[in-house]
């Protein structure tokens, strides 16, 4: 069952702090393919942290949205 926080919050218009730094980052490599994970922290560090740019890559490529390979 959900709390009314919990419903608001599924409905709330504005996406929450670390949705905003994962478009973010998604936004960085559309506009940037083939670069490398230091690029992308270097491009979001105004927005987010390098651990945490490290673990929402991690995230995507587990969701298979992006791949890391390794050079």
């Amino acid at each position: 069952m959900f709390t009314k926080d919990a419903f608001n919050k599924l409905n709330s218009p504005n996406p929450t702090t670390n949705d905003k730094r994962r478009n973010a980052i998604i936004d960085y490599l559309r506009n940037n393919p083939g670069c490398t994970k230091e690029d992308v922290i270097r491009g979001v560090k105004d927005i987010s942290s390098k651990r945490t740019v490290q673990n929402i890559l991690n995230k995507l490529k587990d969701e298979e949205l992006i791949t890391i390979e390794k050079g």
